[in-house]
């Protein structure tokens, strides 16, 4: 079943945490609008939402973020498992603690980095992200990245935590 207005709310309230407009350090469906200090503003787009029956109490997000040049997101987690791949720009990306699994333009893991440690994603490649791994990103390029993303969250969980 789409719902299309709590699917918006739930991807703004993803774009406030990614430009640190969060006032009580988690992010969840309210619809926190999203700005930096340059006025540019991460977009996001609901592909689709879902709630499998073979996972009870849980939650599937399917979306697109773009990240503008020169946004940086600030340190956060996922409460659940997540799955994101660069489709344009390259994302500069640091682990905080834990470990990420970074599959460089295919899609089996090729490469473990564990925290501190910061990569460059390019366009091709898919991070698995563990739900207790931080983190944080930014866009340092001149053009936006766009990130395809897939969630799998505890129904009623917001999609990030900050941590910073």
């Amino acid at each position: 079943m789409r719902r299309p207005v709590a699917l918006v709310v739930s991807v703004l309230a993803i774009a406030s945490l990614a430009v640190g407009c969060s006032d009580d350090g988690s992010t969840d469906a309210t619809g926190t609008t999203a700005t930096t200090a340059a006025e540019a503003k991460v977009s996001s787009e609901v592909l689709a939402e879902y709630a499998p029956p073979e996972a009870p109490g849980f939650t599937m997000y399917l979306y697109r973020v773009t990240v503008p040049s020169g946004v940086e997101i600030p340190s956060h987690h996922h409460p659940g498992q997540q799955m994101s791949r660069i489709d344009t720009g390259t994302l500069t990306y640091t682990v905080e603690q834990g470990t990420l699994e970074i599959a460089r333009g295919g899609n089996e893991p090729t490469e473990t980095v564990t925290g501190p440690a910061t990569v460059e994603l390019h366009v091709g490649d898919t991070v698995y992200e563990a739900e207790t791994m931080v983190h944080h990103a930014a866009n340092r390029g001149d053009v936006d990245v766009r990130i395809l993303i897939d969630s799998l969250i505890t129904t009623g969980q917001p999609l990030s935590i900050a941590t910073g």
